[in-house]
């Protein structure tokens, strides 16, 4: 394109004679005619808005604040990241990352059509994930389980099954607040509950649920505070008070777990979360939790606990509008079906957790050693890592990182988020730190020739 000068507004070429131009056709493959066009109205204004201020521009500006614009589009799509900030269940990073297994039998299950809700051996309609429920309750030895879209909407299905227009009890130190602002009074406020809160933000004894309890009680409900930590002279009523008081005044126990442990984290060095199996032994009517966090599989919200429970929510006409689709029912069978194998390698989130020390040094080797040209002082240390996604707060466990010295650190930190796949470390003590434990074996490689691009 020629260089011409645009100082009146006659001078601004036409919107369709800007879609022609040769620097433009790859954007339009590969992200339609219409996005681009958007993005050059939006130029044409501003070039207006330029011009009646006084300013004026060219050509070749233009067109360049036209690509600039376009190439951001890369970046606000949803994409593939490596992941170096040494945090397991990232929240802001899609939270627990997916298996290849997993995801090369989804392609199998639903590229076509999939036998959703047709029973194959029967020949006729069958029930939506119903051999998920199945296989959920031979992993967790429970009577019945269902899965929604995340655990707010399993929350407030449970609530409205059992609690509407009637009164839910719950400690005044469990009304959490979860990711985005979401507070769980409200959510259990909207399901039409009448939420009663009993004891102090510190201490709840089961005498606070007992004198709370009147005709008007249907649910005693507990919270695990997987998202924060209370500490100092305090005391919580266990589920186990809660089940025996429930059985008392034939009232439903509910206990929401939040990030959802089906194995031992203290096999990992860390404390020792709860886990479903736990609250099913205790006795709970219904325990829920999310799918994406110590799970370790896709957004979603499990309910297991008593048969004629979980039939009653299913039963609940708001379960239609947060039920599940083919593509997390085939996912979460692959990822149950791995838990039930031990086969952890296909669950990333528990590999990553379980990663041995040494071997995450040995790769932080590697790494080093490909660096050693780039010029830099690139240093291995040992660092702190964490399960992340609202779960064991503030609790870390040992991991290794590539710790880069550079003076420019903000500007290196971001020329790797420009990389294709971006790369999200971390910077501690003016130095940029990629650590190794959430960084993928197979990603070794990228990060090697992202940083030699970025420190060259």
């Amino acid at each position: 394109m020629e260089k011409a000068e645009i100082k009146t507004f006659k001078d601004i070429p036409q919107v369709e004679k800007v879609l022609g131009y040769e620097e433009l056709s790859e954007y339009i493959k590969k992200y339609s005619r219409p996005l681009v066009t958007i993005v050059v109205r939006k130029a044409v204004e501003n070039l207006r808005s330029q011009i009646k201020d006084g300013k004026s521009s060219d050509t070749q500006s233009f067109l360049k604040s036209i690509t600039r614009e376009l190439d951001k589009i890369r970046f606000e799509l949803t994409n593939k990241v490596v992941n170096a900030t040494g945090i397991v269940v990232h929240t802001n990073l899609g939270r627990a990352p997916l298996g290849e297994v997993a995801l090369e039998r989804l392609e199998e299950k639903v590229s076509g059509y999939s036998s959703l809700e047709f029973d194959v051996l029967k020949g006729g309609r069958g029930s939506r994930g119903s051999y998920l429920f199945e296989l959920l309750s031979a992993m967790t030895g429970a009577e019945a389980g269902i899965a929604v879209n995340n655990n707010a909407a399993a929350v407030m299905l449970i609530l409205n099954t059992f609690g509407l227009n009637k009164k839910c009890i719950v400690s005044r130190g469990e009304q959490v607040q979860i990711g985005g602002g979401f507070r769980m009074p409200e959510v259990a406020t909207r399901s039409g509950v009448d939420l009663i809160e009993v004891g102090t933000t510190n201490r709840t004894v089961i005498d606070d649920y007992c004198d709370a309890v009147d005709d008007d009680t249907s649910i005693l409900f507990k919270v695990h505070l997987s998202n924060f930590k209370l500490v100092g002279f305090t005391e919580e009523t266990s589920l186990k008070e809660l089940v025996e008081l429930g059985k008392e005044k034939n009232l439903t126990v509910v206990h929401d777990l939040g990030s959802g442990a089906f194995v031992d984290t203290s096999e990992f060095g860390l404390t020792r979360e709860p886990t479903i199996q736990d609250s099913l032994a205790a006795g709970a009517d219904l325990v829920c939790f999310s799918g994406d966090k110590l799970l370790g599989g896709p957004q979603a919200g499990i309910i297991l606990g008593k048969k004629d429970k979980v039939a009653a929510v299913k039963k609940n006409p708001l379960y239609r509008t947060v039920r599940l689709d083919k593509m997390v029912i085939a996912i979460l069978e692959e990822l149950i079906l791995s838990y039930m194998k031990s086969d952890f390698e296909n669950i990333p989130a528990i590999a990553l957790l379980s990663s041995n020390i040494n071997d995450l040094k040995k790769r932080a080797e590697k790494i080093q050693s490909g660096l050693k040209d780039s010029g830099s002082e690139i240093e291995i240390i040992e660092t702190e890592a964490f399960a992340g996604g609202g779960s064991l707060p503030e609790e870390s466990f040992p991991s290794i990182g590539i710790a880069i010295t550079d003076s420019k650190v903000n500007q290196l930190a971001k020329r790797l988020r420009m990389n294709d796949p971006p790369i999200i470390g971390r910077i501690q003590d003016d130095k940029l730190v990629l650590d190794v434990r959430t960084i993928f074996p197979n990603e070794d490689q990228i990060v090697i020739e992202a940083l030699t691009r970025a420190l060259g």
